[in-house]
């Protein structure tokens, strides 16, 4: 409650007004660069990035600058390629607001990676991206040896 009181020295006649000031906090919002779904290959470096992420009661900072914590997730869409993320496990926790890592480090196959996005005083949200990892196209290979067209494994070939 907030009372101001006004007291006119000439008269002596004071006069008082009261009003209840409620303060609610803006909201954390954890935002996720590029959208919700990604493609990968094996041979491209995987970046997340929940930089844009903000606290309402900064407006003029964002991410990390805005004093925001970040806490990364990942889980496998199938249970054969959840090593691939518990393999991660100690870049997820070294992770600020950016999520880097080579795409080799995971299994062909489907992955949600999550983040958390907290303000000092426990407010949060959550963010999330679905990433498609592919495996990386090999070329079709034909060796023709020099005898009869047949190489052996105890054939030297050169390919130049």
């Amino acid at each position: 409650i907030i009372t101001v009181t006004v007291f006119d020295q000439v008269t002596g006649v004071s006069n008082s007004a009261s009003t209840r000031l409620i303060m609610s906090s803006g909201s954390v919002v954890a935002v996720i660069t590029g959208g919700d779904r990604a493609v990968s290959t094996a041979s491209n470096e995987i970046e997340v990035s929940a930089s844009a992420s903000y606290d309402e009661n900064i407006p003029e900072s964002s991410g990390s600058a805005a004093g925001l914590t970040f806490a990364w997730n990942c889980s496998a869409i199938t249970s054969e390629t959840q090593a691939s993320c518990d393999d991660l496990s100690s870049i997820l926790a070294a992770a600020s607001e950016i999520l880097s890592f080579p795409g080799s480090a995971l299994a062909e196959g489907t992955y949600t990676f999550g983040v958390t996005v907290s303000a000092i005083d426990g407010r949060m949200s959550t963010a999330s991206v679905e990433l498609s990892a592919a495996g990386v196209t090999r070329p079709d290979v034909s060796l023709i040896g020099p005898i009869g067209g047949l190489t052996t494994t105890s054939t030297k070939t050169t390919i130049e």
